[in-house]
């Protein structure tokens, strides 16, 4: 109650700090649409951009740390690797690479830098055959099969019973 709208920002970046600009996406299309306010479609495509790569950041985090809990350290290396690509690009739009505050009420901080676009191609062409080597470094790993095949099953008797919904059912 005591900020400006722009001030909100870096407080709303760290509720989740491996989504940093998903969440100021949120609070600033929330404020846009109260203030009544449209920004140019350059604006939109960037910021869903950087909400992508951040959500690729994200789900990197989720698989490198879950092979790892799982007996795959190896594929934890190679995502954390790829996700620091992605903390590159936060760097270069704003300095630092956790909570860059590039997205703005009305717009962005700034213009995209010099190299941007060439850094996310770099990142976008590389993914593909990094996930790929994700994927088969846990498809053929034994102890991770193990501990992944036929856990978290539940019969429709034991679903019903549970009162379980949507999905999980």
């Amino acid at each position: 109650e005591q900020k400006k709208w722009q001030q909100v920002i870096p407080l709303v970046e760290r509720m989740d700090y491996l989504s940093s600009h998903s969440n100021t996406l949120g609070y600033v299309l929330s404020v846009e649409k109260l203030l009544g306010l449209d920004v140019p479609d350059r604006v939109k495509w960037i910021r869903v951009l950087l909400v992508e790569l951040q959500r690729i950041n994200s789900h990197l985090v989720w698989l490198g740390t879950h092979a790892m809990d799982m007996g795959a350290f190896s594929v934890m290396l190679y995502c954390f690797r790829e996700r620091e690509l992605i903390l590159n690009i936060n760097e270069l739009i704003a300095g630092f690479r956790m909570f860059p505050s590039y997205i703005r009420v009305g717009g962005l901080r700034e213009d995209l830098p010099a190299g941007f676009h060439q850094a996310v191609r770099d990142i976008l062409d590389r993914l593909p055959g990094q996930i790929d080597t994700c994927e088969d470094l846990l498809t053929k790993n034994a102890i991770f099969a193990r501990r992944t095949r036929g856990v978290g099953v539940l019969s429709r008797a034991d679903a019903l019973a549970l009162g379980l919904v949507g999905p999980i059912a």
